[in-house]
């Protein structure tokens, strides 16, 4: 246990050895050490533009990268402006709000937008944020619940289920009649 003193002790060279250790003989337990360490000196001046050459390298690394992610061969769009472009030339056929029914089957309203070819959802009707896009490819159904379920026959709200490649969603609206035109402009959209 008396080398266990000795293997914290930092020296920066031998003379200060005997000056700035010591050690207890009597080691049995960590309470019985008695050590002073001691860390190399650094000067203050070196230490500071070690700390601000090491920020600096970082935020230029951190610069590039970013400088590297945003630079795109010219003529080549991102996925994002893509698009966003095929949005604006797209023709909305449809648009309001509809209650989605989350994976924890909680109810949530949210700004729908079909278009020529797509759904999408977004959060709001400022359409800022893009939750999810349906391709026309990726639909294949929207229609009215069962009619002996429990959605058929409730009387708060209308459903309907929209049926796309990877998974069904729950829609709803306190209209029955704004549920119908959707269920329309949905079939049209998969039948043209």
């Amino acid at each position: 246990m008396h080398d266990l003193c000795d293997y914290f002790v930092v020296n920066n060279n031998a003379e200060s050895d005997s000056n700035n250790s010591s050690c207890s003989n009597n080691s049995s337990d960590i309470d019985s050490l008695d050590c002073q360490i001691t860390l190399p000196q650094l000067d203050q001046k070196d230490s500071a533009d070690h700390r601000k050459n090491s920020m600096l390298s970082t935020a230029n690394n951190n610069e590039l990268i970013a400088e590297s992610s945003l630079q795109q061969p010219q003529g080549d769009m991102s996925q994002i402006e893509k698009i966003q472009q095929q949005f604006a030339n797209d023709q909305v056929l449809k648009s309001g709000y509809l209650y989605k029914q989350g994976r924890l089957k909680g109810w949530y309203k949210r700004w729908f937008v079909l278009r020529s070819n797509s759904l999408s959802y977004y959060h709001n009707n400022k359409e800022y944020k893009l939750n999810q896009i349906f391709p026309k490819s990726s639909i294949f159904d929207a229609r009215l619940p069962d009619p002996s379920s429990n959605k058929a026959s409730s009387t708060k709200r209308s459903y309907f289920r929209l049926v796309t490649l990877k998974r069904s969603y729950w829609l709803a609206h306190d209209d029955a009649n704004t549920i119908s035109d959707w269920i329309s402009a949905i079939k049209l959209l998969i039948d043209t």
